[in-house]
């Protein structure tokens, strides 16, 4: 007994996309057009019909085959059309064929009324006098204000034509999709009446022509969208009308995949990034929205529906050209879009995640890091020279060097972070509620044991003196409220201007690195290096228990030594 297969999506055995695969009737094969330049993620054969699905996971592959093989019926019958067309010769104004025919005259069935096909050739010529009426508006009249042209000089002469009508089919969509059966009605009577016909608003036809005239005018202006996208400057000054440049016609398949909202504007994307995360940074969300902002400038548009794969890899190599290492381009500029996109597409802002095949920059593996550990040497200055200090630069160099936390962590303590607990002083590293008070990830929350060295310094005797409130209370907070940002600023002064470090490697970041080096020389285990430095811990046991408790983490810190510092230069 034969098994019968049911259809399913193809997946491709290089790339990894899945694909929609659709056998062309022979019958319809002769009317295939030669080329397919009004939808370029599909490509045709004579014999098959082969439409991307965007997309390398199974699951969204297998929802997304019922939309393709909706469309690949309306193709068909689109064919079937044409057959019938060919075969009766019944019309002959397609725009798409000619545009000298734009007033033939309709066949009528035996009912005096136009038959389907003769309102199917009436929709397309209709949606191209739409398109012919309103491409020639001023683009400071008509589209000041439109959010799809942004800001900005478009470089070539020509080139905003082409960005200006680009903008023009954006908003006329816009319109088509907010009010379809408004948009047309009064051009639709126009039309009919020019030529002679007359449909009641009562008969069925009538709504039908309304309908195809929708579709005839969306598939039109989605073709312009696409041509216009990225500044067709041949065709964009050509005095030859619009129609005759770009024939349209009826759309060979109405896309019924879902369909963005119209808000869905590459800046407008940071919002649903947003919206998905319990408590977003801010300084992450500026950063992102930043890049947002950067990408929409290079594309010269805004409209996240006709973002591509190929879009991102251009504003890549530009970015690189500019003089970006390959890892600030890969985890700076790029990951921000493709992570705000990532989530566009999960909350179903966007149909699909545009930038499945898209490939990042491989980095020079033989550069040197761009930080490292401080030398003993370097560690021995830094200290002596903070007893100098009567301000915050007193103690930060202190606690960075004997627990390894980033110089943000530190800077944000509060007398009450200093606390004991089991007998053993601690300093509690923790987010907050308080504007400014957080940590990078959630391994950053800890407790990291005192070291008998910033105790005999004397820090519990300062933090005895101090008030309420934060630690450091010199170091003013930022923009967000981090005081870590003026940390970060007075550290640097002073390492390279007072102590005399010069070495753009050596950073504030480099006692973290010194501090992984001690606990390895000491042969510490990685979950207890992982614990006092708030790394996230690995391996299958990660998830488990508590974590190594404080009197563990604290026998082990006790094994680091002491910097040997000169003379005490304390008064």
């Amino acid at each position: 007994m034969a098994i019968l297969c049911m259809a399913r999506p193809w997946k491709h055995p290089k790339t990894g996309v899945y694909y929609f695969r659709r056998v062309i009737p022979e019958g319809l094969r002769p009317f295939v057009p030669e080329g397919d330049t009004a939808a370029p993620e599909r490509r045709l054969a004579k014999h098959e019909y082969k439409r991307s699905l965007h997309t390398k996971d199974a699951p969204t592959a297998k929802r997304l085959y019922a939309d393709a093989a909706a469309i690949c019926d309306d193709y068909f019958s689109s064919l079937r059309a044409a057959k019938e067309r060919a075969a009766a010769t019944e019309v002959g104004g397609l725009a798409s064929q000619a545009a000298g025919s734009r007033h033939a005259t309709p066949e009528a069935s035996a009912t005096g009324h136009p038959t389907t096909f003769s309102l199917r050739a009436l929709a397309a010529e209709l949606g191209q006098e739409i398109i012919q009426r309103n491409a020639g508006a001023p683009p400071a009249a008509a589209f000041k204000n439109n959010r799809a042209i942004p800001p900005g000089p478009w470089g070539t002469p020509r080139e905003p034509w082409a960005s200006h009508r680009y903008a023009l089919a954006t908003s006329l969509r816009a319109k088509m999709r907010a009010s379809q059966h408004e948009y047309v009605t009064t051009p639709s009577r126009e039309f009919l009446g020019a030529r002679g016909i007359t449909l009641s608003p009562d008969e069925q036809q009538w709504e039908e022509f309304c309908e195809l005239s929708c579709e005839a005018i969306d598939a039109a202006l989605e073709t312009l969208q696409r041509r216009y996208r990225h500044g067709d400057n041949d065709t964009a000054t050509s005095d030859a009308p619009l129609v005759q440049r770009f024939p349209v016609g009826m759309p060979e398949s109405r896309p019924r995949v879902a369909i963005a909202p119209l808000g869905a504007a590459i800046t407008g994307l940071i919002e649903t990034w947003a919206k998905g995360r319990e408590n977003p940074r801010q300084r992450t969300r500026e950063r992102f929205a930043r890049r947002l902002e950067q990408f929409s400038a290079f594309l010269k548009h805004d409209d996240a529906m006709a973002v591509t794969s190929k879009d991102l890899r251009r504003w890549r190599d530009h970015l690189r050209n500019e003089g970006r290492t390959a890892k600030t381009v890969n985890e700076d500029c790029v990951a921000a879009v493709t992570t705000v996109f990532r989530a566009a597409s999960a909350e179903e802002v966007l149909p699909t995640y545009p930038f499945h095949d898209y490939k990042a920059l491989r980095e020079d593996k033989t550069k040197e890091n761009a930080r490292r550990p401080y030398t003993e040497e370097e560690a021995r200055r830094l200290l002596t020279c903070a007893r100098l200090r009567t301000d915050a630069l007193r103690w930060l160099p202190w606690l960075m060097a004997y627990t390894g936390a980033r110089i943000g962590e530190v800077a944000q303590l509060r007398k009450e972070d200093v606390r004991t607990e089991h007998g053993i002083k601690v300093l509690r590293i923790t987010g907050g509620t308080e504007k400014g008070h957080e940590v990078k990830t959630g391994s950053s929350r800890r407790d990291v044991p005192l070291h008998r060295a910033v105790i005999d310094e004397g820090f519990l005797k300062y933090v005895g003196g101090a008030k309420e409130g934060p630690l450091f209370s010199d170091l003013p907070p930022g923009r967000l409220g981090k005081r870590g940002d003026a940390a970060s600023t007075e550290y640097r002064r002073w390492a390279r201007g007072v102590v005399g470090i010069t070495d753009k490697r050596a950073v504030a970041h480099s006692w973290r690195h010194r501090m992984e080096d001690q606990l390895r020389e000491i042969e510490a285990p990685e979950e207890v290096a992982a614990a006092i430095t708030g790394r996230t811990r690995q391996g299958s046991r990660a998830g488990y228990g508590k974590g190594p408790s404080l009197a563990l983490q604290a026998r082990w810190l006790a094994k680091i030594p002491a910097v040997k510092l000169g003379a005490d230069t304390r008064t």
